[in-house]
């Protein structure tokens, strides 16, 4: 069972008007966000827990967040809570990837919550263009929902997201009208990337600043990358490395979250490596990197990271060599920050494990049409 279960039962009891909402609340709301809960909107957590399916997708976090579901849709704090709305826009035109749902606690408390990266491909190239392009489309596609939401709820809100779904929700309250912001109860970031400084230095005022909460892990890297507003809560994690993105590490102590002093010695050079990294190459580098990388999956038909399965993985051989050396290696022709991009998404994604259970042995046929590809560059 995870921290975030057991939270469940610990204060399961106790409905939102009782014990108010709280930061781990936040997080249970924005992992809910990475399931598929249009077919229960108009209905609560509660029934959406006993008839949601587990996926079979093996992946583990997914699975744990479909068990999450089932833990807090049992509670009173949780099952009554209704699902008034959700809304998914995945392109064909490399634009978009964009995914939000609101929970209804009451008709006058509301929670927004946007999905971070999933096992698309194109929401990684969405995570990539965040690096070199500002708006992006799923950013101002955020703003025009929480827009909507306010227009057609009454009441406060609460916006939450992880990893690139807190950067929409801190993208949508920031470019809210003043009348909007007002009816905005707190914003929470969880470990999600920041804006450019030039455009941070602008739209961080101080009163934007008092109900934005950033809360990143000690080894946080997605977090550290761009600038975020300064208030930030560093929290302890059972993890190591880029794995603490994950929310299901982070330590609980009571209703909070368990705080750490600072952040780790890794965290901090990833920041300075990947502000580097920003600061010294051209947007349009790292635009055509992107796009290099994207090339490969689209080519290759992988359109999610469900498309490696049995059928047609020795097919994918080849691309999913090239990004593997893509990952691994020191080219100077792929930006350092797209690289761990890529790294975390299959990390995330546990692609390594998908291929590893769908075909013995396909990590080694990679392997080698990696050195083939090394050898045929270098003649």
């Amino acid at each position: 069972m995870t921290e975030l279960e057991e939270y469940t039962e610990r204060f399961g009891a106790l409905r939102f008007d009782e014990m108010g909402m709280t930061e781990v609340d936040n997080a249970i709301f924005s992992r809910l966000a990475y399931l598929e809960l249009a077919p229960f909107t108009g209905r609560t957590l509660g029934e959406a827990a006993e008839e949601y399916a587990l996926p079979d997708s093996g992946n583990e976090i997914l699975s744990q967040t479909a068990e999450l579901l089932r833990a807090a849709g049992r509670t009173k704090r949780f099952g009554y809570i209704e699902i008034t709305n959700c809304r998914e826009i995945v392109s064909n035109d490399l634009e978009t990837a964009f995914y939000a749902l609101t929970f209804s606690v009451n008709s006058t408390t509301h929670i927004a919550a946007f999905r971070g990266t999933d096992d698309k491909v194109l929401s990684f190239y969405d995570d990539a263009k965040l690096a070199y392009s500002f708006p992006i489309s799923c950013q101002t596609t955020a703003m025009g929902y929480l827009t909507e939401r306010l227009a057609q709820l009454e009441g406060d809100f609460y916006v939450c997201g992880h990893s690139k779904g807190g950067n929409m929700a801190m993208f949508a309250y920031l470019f809210l009208r003043d009348e909007e912001k007002r009816r905005i109860i707190r914003v929470y970031n969880n470990d999600g990337p920041g804006f450019p400084q030039e455009i941070a230095d602008i739209i961080f005022t101080r009163g934007n600043r008092e109900k934005i909460y950033c809360i990143m892990p000690e080894d946080s890297i997605i977090g550290r990358i761009l600038t975020d507003p300064g208030n930030i809560k560093i929290v302890k994690s059972t993890a190591h490395g880029a794995s603490q993105h994950n929310i299901f590490t982070w330590e609980i102590c009571g209703a909070a979250f368990d705080g750490a002093k600072r952040f780790s010695m890794l965290s901090e050079y990833m920041e300075d490596t990947l502000t580097q990294s920003l600061e010294s190459l051209p947007p349009e580098r790292m635009k055509n990197a992107a796009d290099a990388i994207f090339d490969i999956a689209k080519k290759s038909g992988i359109k999610t990271l469900k498309d490696v399965n049995l059928k047609n993985v020795k097919s994918l051989l080849p691309a999913l060599a090239r990004l593997w050396e893509l990952v691994d290696e020191d080219e100077d022709d792929i930006p350092v920050i797209l690289r761990m991009l890529v790294k975390n998404l299959m990390q995330e994604a546990g692609i390594e494990k998908t291929i590893e259970r769908s075909a013995p042995g396909v990590m080694d046929a990679v392997e080698d049409i990696k050195k083939k590809l090394k050898s045929s560059e270098q003649t």
